[in-house]
């Protein structure tokens, strides 16, 4: 770049005074004017920052997968947005296929951008990114068409030919904005038949809608009606068939003649319109579907690359709002079938695919959960227990002498349990017996002395003292417990009895029979609905895991207990179903399953926060 243009460049940059579109664009054809090699890329990709009102952009090199920024906008704040990857169907890819590409990402930050790429004309792999606020996409036509405005960064020629060009391009856009501004597609399409036809000298141009492998032909330059059952608009349908099989700009002088068979159905219309001047190109949609194919056919000369260039930056920008026009124009059913379809297609395509086969597998899950029934069981803690038990308590106040057995120890009719201790039970005895002998000395001589009152009451003193002589006789006999019969003991440790101070009427031991025995279950209020007299069930016990012993219900207590975190608990008296084994023990506890029938499988899984859900919010 000349330094005098440099300096302008710089200065103008520098000024704080908003310059207008017409000026922007003015100062950046002044600089693709220059050589390659005398360009300032950076004021270039600033200049058009401002043009297009973005918050940021950078001119980008793509080559294979590699990306290098080559210049960026004249900001405070460096690029952040990912430009994505060159693949298949990356964002780089859709711009290099149809000219642009635009999608919403995030920055570095988690912020949501707008990320506009638009393929540069005249350098192979150049491309401009846009970094755009979210509320710009309604501007998103308007900013493509700005960029591509100035977006050829080939070598220029000759003043005459670079306002030639300009001039052509400038046609085509006017061609493009007449179209975008029609409200329906009959007219868009119209406007956009007839206006290449007049702009390239065509005898036709037709514009066909292809879809699910079906061609139908929307407008035909020159006519605002026609028969759509008559051969010229067959031939036309089939010749658009023809180039779905290519996907690609077709022109039928590529095929040497006569037209071989693969040409297609499409051959008779190359023929009836000359050969050597027909020609198609087909539009995609981002996602690389064809959606539209326009035939031309020109009056003249074959259509040149310019020209077909012109054609194909036109038609890439309409497509959108060719396609929108459309699926707006059709029936309120149509349209729903169609979203339906692309929906189907989404799901059945082989884009992401793990995703997809999870998801497949969480609907087959879902499906299966609401068909399928499984056997429903109420959970519930549970104690064995039997109403045949016995307790022994001390006879009278004193401490433990000795202990002969623990709690879980078999025992025998009359065995003894424990000893208490009686040794000031027989100095008390022993203390009565003296007042005894002297009390019937006393009354001895006081009978002899004729002295009958004093006789009488020392006789009283000595019946006393019989009394509690045969009272300390009887609790020296109960200070050994004994079995009452065969059982078990339940309750009563050894090491807590032992030299324990106890009164009288203390509990010290409780002996139950290993029979009558049965299961006292805790169920939970909220599952109390499920469990009925009668139901069946199965219980495993904490001794012995592996062993499955089964019952069925045979009452309900129907006052609830509040006990503790586990909240209000019903109580379910339940028999076994079996003999008794010689391993249980009334006060063994375990859990037990209570039958409630068959239930969805769904319904097992959300049961609990439905009924949580309906408890918290009252419905």
């Amino acid at each position: 770049m000349g330094a005098a243009m440099a300096d302008d460049v710089n200065a103008l940059l520098g000024g704080k005074q908003e310059m207008d579109a017409l000026t922007l664009i003015s100062w950046i054809r002044k600089i693709l004017a220059q050589p390659h090699a005398e360009r300032n890329l950076g004021a270039y990709v600033e200049l058009i920052r401002q043009l297009c009102k973005a918050r940021n952009a950078v001119l980008v090199q793509v080559d294979g997968e590699a990306i290098a920024v080559l210049a960026a906008a004249q900001v405070a704040t460096p690029w952040a947005l990912p430009l994505g990857s060159a693949g298949e169907e990356g964002t780089i890819a859709r711009a290099r296929r149809s000219g642009f590409a635009h999608e919403m990402v995030r920055d570095g930050a988690g912020k949501e951008a707008l990320l506009v790429l638009v393929r540069a004309h005249g350098i192979e792999g150049l491309f401009l990114a846009l970094d755009l606020s979210p509320f710009d996409r309604s501007r998103v036509n308007e900013i493509v068409i700005r960029c591509m405005l100035v977006t050829d960064l080939g070598e220029r020629g000759a003043g005459g030919q670079t306002e030639q060009a300009d001039a052509q391009l400038h046609d085509m856009l006017g061609l493009v904005a007449d179209v975008v501004h029609h409200p329906d597609f009959t007219a868009a399409s119209l406007a956009l038949v007839n206006g290449l036809a007049a702009r390239f000298d065509l005898a036709f141009a037709a514009l066909v809608r292809t879809a699910d492998g079906r061609a139908t032909l929307g407008a035909l330059s020159h006519v605002d009606r026609f028969d759509r059952s008559s051969e010229f608009v067959e031939r036309v349908e089939n010749a658009a068939l023809e180039v779905l099989r290519h996907d690609r700009l077709v022109s039928w002088s590529d095929f040497a003649t006569p037209v071989p068979p693969s040409a297609g159905s499409g051959d008779t219309l190359a023929v009836a319109t000359a050969m050597n001047r027909m020609t198609a190109v087909p539009l995609h949609d981002d996602a690389g579907n064809t959606t539209f194919v326009m035939l031309m056919s020109s009056n003249r000369d074959p259509l040149e690359q310019d020209a077909l260039d012109r054609i194909q930056f036109g038609l890439d920008i309409v497509e959108p709002r060719l396609l929108d026009l459309h699926q707006r124009a059709q029936s309120p059913l149509v349209r729903a079938r169609e979203r339906a379809r692309e929906a189907l297609a989404r799901v059945l395509g082989p884009e992401h695919l793990w995703l997809k086969t999870g998801g497949l597998a969480a609907s087959l899950l879902l499906l299966c959960s609401l068909v399928f029934k499984l056997p429903y069981r109420v959970d519930a803690a549970c104690e064995l227990t039997t109403d045949s038990t016995r307790i022994v308590s001390a006879q009278f106040d004193g401490h433990v002498d000795k202990v002969f057995v623990t709690a879980g120890d078999d025992v025998a009719p009359g065995q003894q349990l424990a000893t208490l201790d009686t040794r000031d039970l027989v100095q008390q005895r022993l203390e009565n017996l003296n007042d005894l002998t002297r009390y019937e000395a006393e009354a001895s001589k006081a009978q002899a002395a004729g002295a009958l009152a004093d006789a009488q009451i020392n006789q009283a003193r000595v019946d006393e003292a019989r009394a509690r002589i045969e009272q300390f006789d009887y609790m020296i006999a109960q200070a050994d417990c004994v079995a009452p019969f065969k059982g078990v003991v339940v309750e009563g440790e050894r090491r807590d009895l032992l030299n324990a101070p106890i009164r009288k009427g203390e509990r010290l031991f409780k002996i139950a029979k290993v029979e009558g025995l049965y299961l006292m279950l805790s169920v939970s209020e909220r599952d109390i609905r499920d469990v009925s007299v009668g139901s069946t069930g199965e219980v495993m016990l904490l001794s012995r895991p592996d062993e499955r012993i089964r019952l069925h219900v045979v009452a309900i207590n129907p006052v609830g207990q509040v006990r503790g975190p586990e909240g209000n608990q019903f109580l379910v008296r339940a028999a076994v179903d079996q003999a008794p084994e010689g391993w249980w023990r009334p006060g063994m506890t375990g859990m037990a399953k209570v039958d409630a029938g068959q239930r969805q499988v769904f319904w097992m899984l959300t049961h609990r926060l439905a009924d949580f859900l309906r408890m918290k919010l009252f419905f």
